[in-house]
């Protein structure tokens, strides 16, 4: 190698700036980066300043810095248009020291945006500096400074979840080429949790009569993250028969997680009501549970899962053991489901994660699967799970003939730039798995890249998941069972911020609360949860410990069978919040339904706003809602929101007669109930705009859906009263506004009837009925279908018809 002091001495009679040299040498050669903050509550608000200091290779004329963060992050979206307004963006130029002879820089100023895809996946979110009119010294610096207060602004608010270790990558583009080279030593960030402001409650909200229920306890923060290093105690009570059946107080660990697993609680016969209270703590909001002892249950216990978990060797936040502990004994769940995005997670993190998986599996306490997720795009079929269900290895990511079964290989720490293609479209991936169907489940579901039902496999595809952390997807359900597809219904977290179990929602993208699949197996074990998966043996909640029990005589939904005359199904809807509404549906549509509010009677005053649904089906579905609701000629006496997911999502008074609201809806449901004086007499108005997804700009302003870009709508006090609902629907998927009437009576949380359904195939052979419910904060329940095949007394099947015919148990007056 040269010596360059040899080589320097050999340059002979030149001119340089005096010391440069030594200067640019000692500095690294793509800069250093620094962090004013490297420990941040989730949800709370800063000014946050990213100093980096320019390398020895400078920055020419015309080139760019970025600093990015990963795209599941729901740190609130950065704006550049007002500076004394919160999340403001600011990025600033500083000369750095020059030495004799050295010219200064000429860059004129930096202009700064913020852009939430503007780089690679992961770190897809990124601040972008574009450097004006001239270039930047080795040594000069870039101040960014996000959540600028100078200017009076409140700052930024942090994302609301923890990580253990959120980073901001930064990127240079040194020579105005855009291509982007990573900025060495990622500034990391511990973001922890807040103060607790709940209890969460996790038991199984049925078990069979005289069997004891365990608990799961943990105190959260307002943002849904569990508390840590508490200690203290919680009062633990329940009742059952109008009696006190249970009183403890149980320490909280001075250190960790301050989560508790109670098994001692009483057998349930009939409903067991369980309330923990942390004492002495006023800011700390009770937890209450039921359980329901069932002498007819059809298993020990409703079992819990949640089948669709990401950490951050993939697309997720925190390691494969951090979320199956959390799963565990954070949120209390039965079976989980640790899941790589197949085209990214490497071989290395794929082993890794499964040892982990594996060691986490622990039969009568809590099952562990590992997952694929095959990330094809909707025109090959979208995206699947695939479930390992055997004891055998999983074959992934190569099969025993060496042959690799990911969608393709495209990693960051892959060699080259090309794509190795792999199973593409799903019937290859199909192929992969198609020997041994038993041992695999594959699930299609609805993310960022959505299951198309063009596609299905009777074999390796039982279930579908319908709701998750991306949002509420039920016309999916009706989509498949329309088709003749014998699948039943799973919800998952799809979970990208490490809450999985039915986690608290965040904000943007994600921004409902991850759901759960309610699993009737005989036993806690891999194979028998599998069996019951395969079997469809599954309820679907959006993230609440509801129950939904389905029987047709000796089945169980999920069940095909063949039937001979009319079939009456006994249901039972076991809740929290009290159910509002109960559907039936079958392939074509809706076919019968309960009303609670009517059933118990209207209030003569309360009524409430509905709204809900989503612009599109895709990725960026959500519909940000910004509207106002005028009570003209009527008293506003109370207002109270109902189902809004978090802090960030509100109504409020904004006058004698309005009522002003914020919300993104995702395939829910948001309500505002109104306790209205004269409802009679008063006219009501709605009016707002509906936004969505905005990538680059103001983030203030949502980019305005353009098949609905606003609503207005107004009715008379009357013209409600006479109709008890009235509804207007907006386009989009299942976009709509609804006002309706209220009953003041309590509404049940466990309901148990049964309906008759005519003996009428479908065209396809066989008639599905499925269940579904309502419960006033918002959630949701499905069952999966029952697969009836109507046949004659000789045992043949019955022709089709082209309506279905129903009956149900209601006394005439309630139909």
């Amino acid at each position: 190698m040269q010596d360059k002091t040899e080589g320097r001495a050999r340059l002979g009679e030149h001119v340089a700036p005096a010391g440069l040299y030594q200067a640019i040498k000692a500095r690294p050669f793509l800069g250093s980066i620094h962090c004013s903050h490297d420990r941040l509550v989730a949800g709370s608000w800063h000014e946050i300043v990213l100093t980096y200091e320019v390398g020895a290779c400078g920055i020419a004329d015309g080139a760019t810095f970025k600093a990015t963060f990963k795209f599941y992050s729901d740190w609130a979206l950065f704006q550049t248009a007002e500076p004394g307004a919160a999340n403001y963006v600011s990025a600033e130029y500083e000369a750095g020291p020059l030495v004799p002879g050295q010219s200064p820089a000429t860059v004129q100023s930096l202009s700064v945006r913020f852009d939430q895809k503007g780089h690679e996946r992961p770190f897809q979110k990124a601040v972008i500096v574009d450097v004006v009119d001239g270039y930047l010294n080795a040594g000069d610096r870039i101040v960014i400074r996000l959540g600028d207060r100078r200017a009076g602004g409140p700052g930024t608010r942090v994302q609301t979840f923890v990580e253990d270790g959120f980073r901001f990558r930064c990127y240079v583009d040194p020579l105005g080429t855009s291509r982007y080279v990573a900025v060495p030593g990622d500034p990391v960030i511990a973001i922890v949790a807040g103060p607790p402001a709940r209890i969460q409650l996790g038991a199984p909200r049925f078990v069979a009569e005289g069997v004891a229920p365990p608990l799961t306890l943990a105190l959260l923060d307002r943002w849904g993250n569990v508390a840590r290093d508490l200690g203290g105690s919680v009062e633990i009570a329940a009742s059952q028969d109008g009696g006190e059946a249970y009183r403890r107080d149980h320490a909280v660990p001075d250190t960790g997680w301050a989560v508790l697993r109670v098994e001692d609680l009483p057998p349930a016969s009939g409903e067991l009501h369980i309330a923990v209270a942390r004492p002495g703590a006023r800011d700390v909001a009770p937890g209450e549970a039921f359980v329901t002892g069932l002498p007819d249950a059809p298993v020990p216990r409703a079992l819990y899962g949640d089948l669709h978990v990401h950490a951050h060797d993939t697309v997720g936040t925190n390691s494969p053991t951090y979320n199956a502990a959390y799963a565990r004994d954070v949120a209390g769940v039965d079976v989980y489901g640790y899941t790589a995005n197949d085209f990214q997670i490497t071989d290395e993190g794929w082993r890794e994660g499964v040892a982990v998986t594996a060691g986490f599996d622990a039969p009568g306490r809590f099952v562990a699967y590992s997952v694929q997720e095959w990330c094809g795009s909707s025109t090959a079929g979208g995206d699947h799970q695939v479930l390992f269900l055997g004891d055998d290895p999983p074959g992934f990511p190569f099969n025993e003939r060496g042959e690799h079964n990911r969608t393709f290989l495209w990693n960051e720490s892959m060699g080259g730039t090309g794509v190795e293609v792999g199973r593409w479209p799903v019937e290859d991936l199909w192929a992969a798995y198609a020997h041994d169907p038993e041992h695999h489940l594959v699930i299609p579901h609805v993310g960022g890249r959505r299951y198309i039902p063009d596609w299905h496999h009777p074999e390796l595809e039982r279930l579908v998941e319908i709701a998750s952390a991306w949002g509420q997807f039920d016309w999916l359900y009706r989509d498949v069972i329309a088709r003749g597809y014998q699948l039943g219904v799973c919800a998952n977290g799809d979970e990208h911020r490490g809450r999985p179990g039915g986690g608290a929602p965040g904000v943007q993208v994600f921004g409902v609360r991850g759901g759960l699949t309610g699993i009737l197996a005989d036993t806690l074990d891999r194979r028998a949860v599998g069996r019951a998966l395969r079997a469809r043996h599954t309820f679907a909640t959006t993230g609440e410990r509801s129950a939904l029990l389905v029987r047709c005589g000796p089945h169980r939904q999920g069940d095909a069978f063949v039937h001979e005359g009319p079939a009456q199904l006994d249901y039972r809807f076991l809740g929290e919040a009290g159910w509002e509404a109960l559907t039936a549906h079958d392939h074509s549509g809706e076919i019968w339904r309960r009303d609670l509010h009517a059933e118990l009677g209207f209030s003569e005053r309360l009524v409430r706003l509905r709204f809900g649904g989503a612009r599109i089906r895709d990725r960026y579905r959500w519909a940000a809602w910004e509207g106002r609701i005028r009570i003209l000629n009527g008293t506003i006496r109370r207002v109270t929101p109902q189902g809004f997911e978090h802090p960030e999502e509100t109504a409020w008074r904004a006058g004698p007669t309005e009522i002003a609201f914020r919300s993104e809806t995702y395939g829910d449901s948001d309500t505002i109930e109104i306790d209205i004086g004269d409802l009679g007499a008063c006219r009501i108005l709605v009016e707002g705009t509906i936004g969505g997804f905005v990538k680059v700009g103001d983030p203030r302003r949502p980019a305005s859906f353009v098949h609905a870009p606003d609503f207005s709508w107004e009715i008379t006090g009357r013209d409600l009263i006479e109709a008890g609902a009235l509804r207007r629907d907006l386009g989009g998927a299942g976009l709509f506004l609804a006002l309706e009437r209220l009953t003041e009576q309590p509404l049940p949380r466990d309901l148990a009837g049964h309906i008759v359904v005519e003996a009428d195939n479908a065209a396809f052979g066989f008639r599905p009925v499925y269940f579904s419910g309502r419960q006033r904060d918002g959630s949701r329940v499905w069952s999966s279908a029952q697969f009836i095949t109507f046949a004659d007394r000789q045992g043949a099947r019955k022709s089709a018809t082209r309506w279905p015919s129903m009956a149900d148990d209601r006394p005439s007056e309630l139909r």
